[in-house]
């Protein structure tokens, strides 16, 4: 007999759409230090299962993490409540050695040992010994068939590093075959001047080998008389493919158009400097060197010289034909539909509709067959048929008034808008200056003087459509245009301007420095510009100067400047020798920025002309060399000026710095771990204390935190409270440039309720003294979802939403925003490339991205209008999740500034489309962060704002921001008066404990002005 609980179990967790044995989870890791010290850790991470979990590590641990451990190959099995398990494995290495994956080549299916794996060392001192699983003892295993082969490296000094990696098969657009093109044909006199190409297609693995029956190894074949060649090529895979040409001596055909039953058609033969006199041959029994009065169809000729030289070919004579088709919208009236022809063949000429219009374009149609007639160039007549099908509902109209904006006095524009016609409901679009998009009608008030597109929709696949343009002066006389002249590759300067305003006391700001109308000499890259007046007169211009990519596509058109941005770790000289990944690189006057890759290393091209480099974000007092922080050059087209390395050296003997990073959302039930790191970027080696805050819902700090070098960061004591629990912690000095790791592996609760928001904050001090004290707070606003969900944008903070989807900003007090982008391999194949296009919101300030972290090996370049991050992970070799789901997860994440001066209500969106190798992209959810404010700056008779209020719903407390100090009036959901309190400016936290469940209105009065908000206490 079945237990009816257990039978009761499995029906709730179909239901639920849970599976069994389908839980899963991956690894995150921090390597070692060093080849043999044991501090490296290894964490699960749960991502699918029912909770509670319990795990097995090969060591016998059954902790989440393995903490305190030297490098090894580590294998963990979790098993959920359900009583499934899974197993995974990871190799830990060090950071004295480690190893990635170089380059590899797939098993093809016309060469199954054509795979071949290369790596290379990170650290380490060479020379360096490989010993393969398959017994070879290079850095590169070659003739490999599909497979996972293993690897170990070991160094000068006896230190090892292991890996393993995957020889995939081609993708499946892999199909090489070689093919032939003539370049010139040898002719009667100079009887050997042929000239053929090879070309390998559909392969894309290079370099390509030929080898011509003439015996020669070049792509080309010279040098060829009258004949049959044939060439084989290899692809890089060792894929072969032959193909044979028939060249023949070089003889110019021509062929006409005829009307269609008309024999007036024409061919013409020339045998190039034939001998004469030259017969010519045709296949219809006539001679000559030309034909008439042909009909259309194939001609072949034979021609031959006096000296003997001849050569064959064949000509046609085509007739012209009309192609028709039907553009009409689904709604219309009358003689509205619409339809259009093209010719080809011939070049037509003149154009006869049933309904006498003359064009190629129809737009004045009935429901029906209709015909038109083309004469062409050759006097034919050609005639096409169109049906044009009944409409489904009346034509749709956009009608609008514009009323013009008054700038100048603070007045918005508005187009007062109405759709009629169609099919009802409508959808419709209005697009507009600045990126200003808007799908309500309602919604088009209070706009910016510029130019608007409308666009309505309706009907069954929005077959009924309109557009309207529409223009919005304002009055003031300001109407900015940018006009842009693109760089000119010679000389490497372009220039911009700003026209049509002619509002007194215009101003222009340049991101350049200028402050005119027109700016010049502009390099290649990316510029900003601002023409402000009076009240509230602004327009903001992003531009590039290669719009046209001239610069970026011609590789003569520009040289290249490297360099190394370099961490002195506090010893003066210029000595240092570590690079700082992922900074910011800054070319002026073009203001394009490029990143500095994982080991501190730039490569920046630039026009032919001089320019400067920069550092971004970096104070040039602390650059001690070069002096001045800047390096002019100009290197030539083709060439590369190298050596040209920044040395950072700080001088402040304190200068703290916290970062945290959670490595999966919180969810009910499963672990959620938090990794914390204090740095030291300051001169000397000093002490301090790490204080940590965490929603008290995940209960005391006590039994799962540990440091990653447990005497270097101690914890002191810990104490609750509401909303958040302290933890405190001591470290000695820690050494200039060095950091020190502090892990915490919490659980949800299984009891938190979806949408529950929470904090994480880490403070390290001392601060006083400490040139940098914003980056001494680390603080991540988040909220308990209800899955892990991979290939998707988080964001923190996400006030009153979740990191997934979004949700509030404070005005004035959220100035940055993380961001984590999760990918996961879902196909059915290992990706050997993956790449993130990020396209920065115009609201964020993308010169400011910083602390970039990712999982695997990266690169980053900027593209676009400098809008555009783009984050390159080459040779990544990241399994599909079938075969191995722990492997097959990785991210992204970086800090990222608001632009200052933003108005309320303004979106912040994010959306990444994901590449895999060669595929169509996944495209993320859209995160949403939409900024508001706990201040009005209406009166109680004018306007009510809205009071953000987090969390919501709220356990023990709830807490607002208000920048002035006021009464606080609580009531319940009737409308009845429960309490009143004095607030100060600042952060607020409310106690709940006295209060039962259910839903209250809050209202804040600061001296008139009034918001309101909601909280629902549980």
């Amino acid at each position: 007999m079945k237990n009816s609980t257990s039978c009761f179990f499995t029906l709730l967790m179909l239901l639920l759409g849970i599976h069994l044995n389908a839980q899963q989870f991956f690894f995150s890791a921090e390597l070692p230090a060093t080849c043999t010290s044991s501090d490296g850790i290894v964490t699960i991470v749960p991502t699918r299962g029912v909770p509670p979990f319990s795990y097995q590590w090969s060591t016998g641990s059954t902790d989440l993490s393995l903490r305190n451990v030297p490098k090894g190959t580590y294998a963990a099995t979790m098993t959920d409540a359900t009583g499934a398990s899974v197993m995974h494995t990871y190799i830990l290495n060090s950071k004295e050695l480690d190893i990635y994956l170089l380059d590899s080549k797939p098993s093809a299916f016309c060469n199954p040992t054509s795979g071949a794996l290369s790596i290379a060392t990170v650290g380490g001192q060479a020379p360096f010994t490989y010993a393969w699983s398959d017994g070879q003892t290079g850095a590169t295993a070659s003739g490999l068939n599909l497979g996972t082969y293993s690897v170990t490296v070991q160094d000068a000094t006896g230190c090892t590093a292991a890996g393993e990696f995957e020889v995939v098969t081609t993708p499946p657009s892999y199909y090489p075959y070689a093919a032939i093109g003539i370049t010139q044909a040898p002719d009667c006199i100079n009887t050997s001047a042929g000239e053929l190409l090879g070309e390998m297609r559909s392969s894309g693995f290079t370099p390509y080998t030929y080898l011509w029956s003439t015996g020669t190894t070049n792509q080309s074949a010279t040098g060829l008389a009258e004949g049959n060649y044939s060439v084989t090529i290899t692809d890089d895979l060792g894929c072969t493919s032959a193909k044979t040409f028939t060249l023949k001596k070089a003889l110019t055909l021509v062929g006409s158009v005829v009307c269609s039953g008309s024999n007036t058609g024409t061919t013409s033969a020339d045998l190039v400097n034939g001998s004469a006199p030259v017969n010519y041959s045709w296949s219809n029994g006539m001679t000559g060197p030309s034909l008439s009065n042909l009909a259309n169809g194939n001609y072949s000729v034979t021609a031959t010289d006096a000296a003997g030289c001849s050569s064959t070919g064949q000509v046609s004579v085509a007739i012209p034909y009309a192609n028709t088709h039907d553009y009409s919208s689904k709604c219309f009236t009358g003689n509205n539909g619409v339809g259009g022809v093209w010719v080809f063949g011939d070049t037509p000429v003149d154009y006869l509709w049933d309904n006498g219009v003359t064009a190629s374009w129809n737009t004045s149609l009935s429901v029906g067959q209709h015909t038109v007639t083309i004469t062409t160039s050759l006097g034919c007549s050609v005639i096409g048929t169109l049906d044009i099908a009944a409409p489904l509902g009346p034509p749709m109209t956009i009608n609008h008034s514009p009323t013009p904006s008054d700038c100048l006095n603070g007045t918005g524009g508005a187009l007062n808008v109405s759709v009629t016609g169609g099919i009802p409901p409508y959808n419709f679009y209005a697009y507009g200056p600045n990126g200003f998009v808007s799908s309500s009608i309602a919604a088009l008030q209070n706009l910016q003087f510029g130019t608007y597109q409308l666009y309505a929709y309706s009907g069954p696949n929005n077959g009924c459509y309109t557009s309207e343009i529409v223009t919005l002066t304002d009055v003031s006389g300001f109407n900015p245009t940018l006009v842009i002249d693109e760089v000119d590759c010679n000389t490497g300067y372009g220039s911009a301007a700003i026209l049509d305003v002619t509002t007194p006391g215009a101003q222009y700001d340049w991101s350049v420095g200028a402050n005119t109308s027109a700016v010049f000499n502009l390099t290649a890259g990316c510029y900003s510009a601002t023409v402000t007046a009076g009240g509230s007169c602004v327009q903001y211009y992003n531009f590039c100067t290669f719009s046209n990519d001239t610069i970026q596509f011609d590789p003569t058109c520009f040289g290249l400047a490297s360099g190394t941005l370099i961490n002195d770790l506090g010893v003066p000289g210029c000595n240092g020798t570590t690079g700082i990944p992922f900074q910011m690189i800054r070319t002026l006057p073009s203001g394009a920025l490029n990143f500095t890759d994982g080991n501190g290393v730039f490569q920046i091209p630039g026009p032919n002309a001089a320019f400067d480099i920069v550092p971004a974000n970096y104070d040039p007092a602390d650059i001690a060399c070069p002096p001045g922080a800047s390096y002019s050059v100009n290197p030539a087209p083709g060439t590369m000026i190298s050596g040209l390395d920044f040395h950072f050296f700080n001088s402040n003997a304190i200068d703290h710095r916290v970062r945290q990073r959670a490595l999966r959302t919180s969810q009910p039930g499963y672990p959620y771990s938090l990794r914390l790191e204090v740095c030291n970027d300051g001169s000397s080696a000093n002490s301090g204390t790490l204080q940590m805050d965490y929603g008290n819902f995940f209960g005391n700090l006590a039994g799962v935190h540990f440091a990653q070098h447990p005497a270097d960061l101690n914890f002191v004591n810990e104490s609750g409270g509401i909303p958040d629990n302290t933890a405190n912690f001591t470290f000695p000095g820690i050494a200039p440039g060095g950091c020190e790791m502090l892990q915490v592996d919490f659980t949800t609760p299984t009891t938190t309720a979806l949408n529950t928001a929470f904090i994480t904050r880490a403070t390290a001090s001392p601060q006083s003294g400490d040139p940098t004290p914003d980056n001494n707070v680390s603080t991540i606003y988040n909220t308990v979802v209800g899955s892990f969900d991979p290939n998707s944008v988080f964001a923190f903070p996400a006030r009153n939403g979740n990191p997934r989807d979004g949700g509030e900003l404070l005005q004035n007090v959220d100035r940055t925003v993380s961001y984590q982008i999760v990918f996961q391999n879902t196909g059915n194949a290992p990706a050997d490339l993956v790449t993130i296009r990020d396209t920065i919101d115009p609201n964020l300030n993308i010169a400011s991205v910083r602390n970039v972290q990712a999982t695997h090996d990266m690169k980053i370049t900027v593209e676009g209008n400098n809008d555009v991050l783009v984050f390159h992970f080459p040779n990544i070799n990241l399994p599909d999740s079938t075969s191995d789901y722990a492997n097959s997860i990785g991210s992204v994440q970086y800090d990222i500034d608001l632009k200052p001066g933003l108005d309320i209500g303004t979106e912040i969106h994010k959306q990444a489309a994901i590449f895999f190798d060669f595929n169509a992209p996944v495209i993320t959810n859209d995160n949403i962060l939409r900024l508001s404010s706990v201040t009005s700056t209406g009166t109680p008779a004018e306007k009510t704002g809205r009071l953000s209020i987090f969390p919501n719903p709220a356990s023990g407390y709830f807490g607002f921001y208000t920048e002035s100090a006021g009464e606080m009036r609580l009531y319940n959901a009737m409308g009845a008066f429960i309490s009143s309190r004095q607030v100060d400016a600042g952060l607020q936290q409310i106690p709940t404990n006295d209060l039962p469940n259910g839903v209250y209105l809050v209202r804040l009065d600061t001296g008139g002005h009034i918001l309101n908000g909601k909280v629902v206490i549980n």
